[in-house]
């Protein structure tokens, strides 16, 4: 009857369920984490405002013995029971992120200070050694593969981390 009322209720639920229920081992875990944390913020008081009104109409149709499925009546009954146990693992996972805060703020710092000395350490070697290096052969075929790829390949990797760490803080 109402089961396309309680489907996005209970999608969400159990994907929330199992990014939250994740070890927290490395900052991607952080990150995914506090994307669930979001998520479960920003559709709170939605949820909340549907809940009631899915269970009083189930009340209803319960009260004056209209037919239901059953599969349906057990999810109404375990909707909110679902969708507290988000919240209180949600806080769970809250109070566990500002435990290990401290650890893995050093460990980002740490990874920021190794980023700009790499920085550094690539804008040395490309002005000493890159392709606009005065004096390289004027054919592209000899000084493309021995001065750009590398590069290529360092600057990939730089925007890789630039990526994952803005993401992450």
């Amino acid at each position: 009857v109402l089961s396309y009322c309680v489907s996005p209720i209970s999608v969400p639920t159990e994907e929330l369920s199992k990014k939250l229920g994740r070890p927290i081992k490395d900052l991607d875990d952080v990150r995914d984490s506090m994307s669930a944390l979001g998520k479960i913020r920003n559709k709170e008081i939605e949820i909340d405002m549907i809940i009631g009104p899915i269970e009083e109409s189930y009340a209803m149709l319960a009260k004056f013995e209209l037919p239901l499925l059953k599969e349906e009546a057990e999810r109404v009954d375990t909707l909110r029971y679902s969708w507290e146990k988000i919240i209180s693992q949600g806080s769970e996972v809250q109070s566990h992120l500002v435990e290990i805060q401290p650890t893995f703020k050093k460990t980002l710092l740490e990874n920021v200070e190794i980023f700009k000395d790499e920085v550094e350490n690539f804008m040395k070697d490309y002005e000493n050694n890159g392709p606009m290096v005065t004096g390289i052969l004027t054919s592209p075929i000899r000084w493309f593969p021995s001065t750009f790829i590398p590069y290529l390949y360092l600057t990939s990797n730089a925007y890789s981390f630039v990526r994952s760490t803005s993401a992450r803080s």
